[in-house]
């Protein structure tokens, strides 16, 4: 969720919810009519997110350098 800029609430409160699937996602994906599809929409809103990548590396920089760093060690 963190590449798409037309979230209902703040980043920083989606970051800290313990429930971002039920609470964030679902009514989202609802909202961009692709909760039906298969995986709730994620493969239809991932390429979306990732074209968005600079802004998911502001929000989630240690998340993503952590990511980064497992697929350079894997490569």
């Amino acid at each position: 969720m963190a590449g798409f800029d037309d979230l209902p609430t703040a980043w920083g409160t989606v970051r800290t919810e313990p429930h971002v699937k039920e609470r964030f996602y679902l009514p989202y994906a609802r909202k961009r009519d692709v909760a039906m599809a298969v995986a709730e929409g994620r493969r239809l809103l991932a390429p979306e997110a990732v074209r968005h990548w600079s802004r998911m590396e502001q929000r989630c920089k240690e998340d993503l350098g952590a990511l980064v760093q497992r697929l350079r060690q894997t490569l």
